[in-house]
């Protein structure tokens, strides 16, 4: 996988994190996203 796509991939995961933001207020499904942020920016780093 070339850098943009990883990039377009993290853009991508950021956008639905954004959305399902707006779509589930619930405090829980927020923190399981942010999960998901921060694991992935992680793996970016790696």
């Amino acid at each position: 996988m070339s850098l943009s796509d990883e990039i377009g991939s993290l853009k991508r995961l950021a956008g639905s994190i954004f959305t399902n933001r707006n779509f589930y207020p619930s405090q829980q499904f927020r923190e399981i996203n942010n999960d998901n942020f921060v694991l992935s920016l992680f793996i970016f780093m790696l």
